[in-house]
């Protein structure tokens, strides 16, 4: 009677310390599908309340879908990473490599317990060899602090995603602003600064949200997503001035486009959708942003959502328009040749990738974005559009040198000629004739065509 006792009262104050990062983990999952694992583990330095390690972990499901997950507990020692706390973490991602099922990551931790120092800095890099064996998709939450090495795990993830009024730093803020003599504010660090530093991919307001990304994602990774929408649709309100997002809007199935690190490196916008119920990866220019033009920021955002649809089998459809690379003194400095190599680099390798030239390609955003010699599967051209080394003033200018300095007003002379060099060389037409270009097509007719294209690559 006396273990039967003890057991109870251990099973109530386990009830009662880890009752929020159960009911978080149930909030995300099919009702009454979470099975708890490691229920009362815990060090000998802990107290019996403290039984679990701080993680709530086990297996569940989302839409029917196998899934591991653990959520970290601040309720103990504030979420803090020790031998045994990370033991279990590892042992919830091991489930996860064993059965080739997502895994869900909750973070909510201060760090590191200084005690255990060694021993927990060697458990987390076994997390980190183990996160690599994943081969399913892993979704990072970032629920309440994620400061020092957790930041770094989250970052192993397909998806990072911040709650609104969560954190996530290196290391502590008091020690960030401390030595960088600033005042200890949380918005330094929130949903909102890590969306803008490129360090998280999403942000969502409360579980809810939370909830319906997490399934929009697994649909989308799982090639399920369904759609009503007409694959024969066309439009007629797209052009080359068309607003980037407004342009995904019409040729993506309807309210599919789930946009990936948005308001970082805006002269690109990156995603996931499908087209025809179809999973792609979307790359699209913002030319209204500098002309589109390629930064290193724009490289981690081409590179983080092509290696997600590269993991996962997805092709990646380009929406060309760019008037080149953004090279200035600073962004010379920033490691922009380093960035534009990468970008060539990582197209290099991928394996499935259509191009759509919707504008201007210039100088190496054409050749990394639209070049078939880099091994593009498709490439279409929109009536209209062009390709060349430089943009279309500064071919005039070189090109027209002698028209422009004779003419009395230069500007009008350098537009008009620039409209000329790009009819006479540089057009679309002239590309698709000499076999860089797969076909020339309306704008309105993209959505069908591309449909039909991937439909055929399957």
């Amino acid at each position: 009677m006396a273990e039967l006792k003890t057991l109870k009262d251990l099973k109530a104050d386990n009830q009662t310390v880890t009752k929020a990062a159960r009911d978080f983990v149930n909030s995300l999952l099919d009702d009454k599908s979470f099975v708890e694992m490691d229920t009362y583990l815990k060090g000998e330095s802990l107290a019996d309340s403290s039984a679990g390690e701080g993680v709530v972990s086990g297996m569940g499901r989302i839409d029917d879908q196998s899934v591991m997950i653990f959520c970290q507990n601040p309720a103990v020692m504030k979420g803090a990473l020790g031998n045994l706390h990370l033991k279990k973490i590892k042992k919830c991602i091991h489930q996860a490599v064993l059965n080739d099922i997502p895994l869900i990551s909750v973070i909510d931790t201060q760090g590191v317990r200084l005690d255990e120092g060694m021993a927990a800095l060697n458990g987390f890099a076994a997390v980190m060899a183990e996160t690599y064996e994943l081969t399913a998709p892993h979704i990072a939450v970032i629920k309440g602090s994620s400061y020092g090495l957790m930041s770094y795990f989250a970052r192993y993830a397909d998806i990072v995603v911040m709650l609104d009024k969560a954190v996530m730093a290196t290391t502590s803020p008091l020690i960030l602003n401390a030595k960088a003599g600033v005042d200890n504010k949380p918005e330094n660090y929130g949903a909102k600064a890590n969306l803008l530093s490129g360090a998280c991919d999403l942000a969502v307001k409360n579980e809810a949200e939370l909830k319906a990304v997490i399934r929009q994602i697994l649909r989308l990774v799982d090639d399920k997503a369904e759609t009503a929408d007409d694959a024969n649709r066309v439009s007629n309100k797209l052009n080359a001035d068309t607003d980037v997002k407004a342009m995904l809007d019409e040729i993506l199935d309807k309210k599919s486009f789930l946009e990936l690190m948005a308001g970082y490196g805006e002269e690109i916008v990156t995603g996931v959708g499908t087209l025809g119920g179809m999973t792609v990866g979307v790359v699209a220019n913002n030319s209204k942003i500098d002309g589109g033009r390629l930064t290193e920021k724009t490289y981690r955002k081409i590179e983080r959502v092509s290696a997600f649809c590269d993991n996962f089998g997805f092709p990646v459809v380009n929406f060309v328009n760019s008037q080149g690379v953004a090279a200035d003194a600073a962004k010379e400095k920033n490691g922009l040749t380093d960035a534009v190599f990468a970008v060539i680099h990582n197209y290099v390798s991928l394996e499935y990738k259509v191009a759509v030239i919707t504008g201007s390609a210039v100088g190496a955003a054409y050749v990394a974005l639209a070049s078939k010699d880099l091994g593009y599967d498709y490439v279409l051209g929109w009536e209209g559009a062009d390709i060349s080394v430089l943009d279309g003033v500064q071919n005039a200018e070189i090109c027209y040198t002698d028209e422009i300095a004779k003419a009395k007003d230069k500007e009008k002379a350098r537009a008009k000629l620039a409209a000329q060099y790009k009819e006479d060389v540089t057009g679309v037409v002239h590309a698709a004739q000499n076999g860089l270009v797969d076909n020339v097509i309306a704008p309105g007719a993209t959505r069908p065509y591309l449909i039909a294209l991937l439909q055929g690559m399957k």
